[in-house]
Order: C-alpha cells, then sequence, then structure tokens
C-alpha cells in the first residue's frame, strides 16, 4: 500500500510536498525540485504537472 504514490499525485497536483528523514533516499528515486533541511528531517517539493486552472 502506498507504493508509487508519488507520480500519481504528481498527475493531479501542482505541486506535491513530502516530509522525509534527512538522510532518506528520494521517493522512487525521483529527484525533488527543491527541499529544505532542517536538523533532522527534510521537506521535498516536487513540482506536478496539473496545468488546470485554479479558481479561490
Amino acid at each position: 500500500m502506498g507504493n508509487n504514490l508519488l507520480p500519481l499525485a504528481l498527475t493531479l497536483a501542482r505541486k506535491v510536498v513530502v516530509k522525509r528523514p534527512l538522510r532518506a533516499i528520494p521517493l522512487d528515486n525521483i529527484q525533488p525540485s527543491a527541499s529544505i533541511k532542517g536538523k533532522t528531517s527534510r521537506f521535498d517539493i516536487y513540482a506536478g504537472s496539473n496545468n488546470r486552472l485554479m479558481i479561490p
């Protein structure tokens, strides 16, 4: 359960943020667009491919 959710999320969202342990490898070996590192964890930010119009 939960395998290969990142590629699916990237097709549905503009961006996906995943909290990971600091020294963990990226999910599904996909390099994140950006990372924010803390003392014990990091947030990997992946740019999605969804171009739908977002209405507030």
